[in-house]
């Protein structure tokens, strides 16, 4: 079974006002929130009762000449089974109909190069800048002219400062299995730190006010509602620019998009917004999760939050629920 490609998030080039970054965004979000529902039997997005890939990370959040990215992935199986992992990353892949398959035979590119695109079967993975651009500037440049037929709202690489390339992550355990994407950009020149983006920093996490601390449960009674709070810096709304038609540019902040996931109880919302200009970080952090009333998981509820901004920048933390009665 397929799971989700929340992870990718693209800056558009011609995405220059407001609503219709938020009009893309919300259009990637129903989609994604559809695949999930159908996925699961139409359980709410924000319940995990099962397998799942709720998000990849990279760190740092996009690859520069001479450098390395090390991957990895907020996997969430409820019930303990063993979890086995496969990364690979290619240079494009062929959507959710055919399972992301990577797309390699139709550019030509030969089977030394090919070999390159396993990154092993742990929990973490690597990907290291293979000396200098030119084996990333000749795959940009086979997609560019390999004639391969592209969805309508996908743009061809300019293949002049780099390329998002998939990371492409298949998890399975002996019942299930999930395959998750992302979009990783790769810089074929040294990027100016002022453009280069970075992952989100998650400085807080509060449960009914309680700090988030690692190996620590937060206590609760059957139907209580728990206050949640999530708390990002400004400095994680960093500012770049976009390439608008023709020799045009925008300079902007980027918007965050925070999701919520638990492996019981109900959502206040299940996804929420931040930027600068109409939703607050305060207000895009505040979130209730209703604990059943006749919940028993005296070993714990899983809660998760994952902070994404819309060029590819991920964070997450979780916490643990213990249900107790009063």
């Amino acid at each position: 079974m397929i799971g989700n490609q929340g992870d990718r998030m693209k800056v558009a080039g011609t995405r220059g006002a407001k609503t219709a970054r938020w009009l893309a965004l919300s259009v990637l979000l129903l989609v994604w929130a559809g695949a999930i529902a159908c996925m699961e039997d139409f359980d709410p997005p924000s319940l995990v009762n099962n397998l799942r890939v709720l998000a990849i990370s990279t760190e740092p959040a996009e690859l520069a000449p001479g450098e390395s990215v090390v991957m990895e992935a907020l996997v969430v199986e409820p019930e303990g089974a063993p979890i086995s992992y496969l990364w690979e990353w290619c240079p494009f892949d062929r959507g959710p109909n055919e399972r992301y398959a990577c797309v390699t035979e139709e550019l030509g590119l030969p089977p030394e190069v090919r070999a390159l695109f396993d990154l092993g079967d742990q929990p973490e993975a690597q990907l290291d800048y293979p000396g200098d651009p030119t084996l990333f500037r000749q795959m940009c440049e086979s997609i560019r002219s390999s004639g391969f037929s592209l969805p309508t709202f996908i743009e061809l690489p300019d293949c002049e400062r780099g390329m998002a390339v998939t990371v492409r992550l298949t998890v399975s355990t002996p019942e299930l299995e999930r395959i998750a994407v992302r979009n990783l950009f790769v810089w074929f020149v040294e990027p100016d730190p002022e453009q280069r983006n970075s992952n989100p920093v998650i400085e807080e996490l509060r449960v009914d006010g309680n700090r988030y601390r690692p190996g620590s449960a937060v206590l609760a009674a059957p139907g209580q509602v728990l206050g949640v709070d999530v708390v990002v810096g400004e400095s994680s709304l960093e500012p770049f620019v976009v390439q608008l038609e023709g020799d045009q540019t925008q300079s902007r902040r980027e918007d965050l998009i925070y999701s919520y996931f638990s492996t019981e109880g109900e959502w206040d919302r299940f996804r929420s917004f931040a930027d600068l200009e109409s939703f607050s970080l305060r207000d895009a952090g505040t979130n209730t999760l209703a604990i059943p009333a006749d919940s028993s998981s005296s070993t714990g509820i899983d809660l998760y939050v994952v902070v994404r901004d819309e060029r590819g920048g991920v964070a997450w933390k979780n916490q643990v629920v213990r249900v107790v009665d009063p």
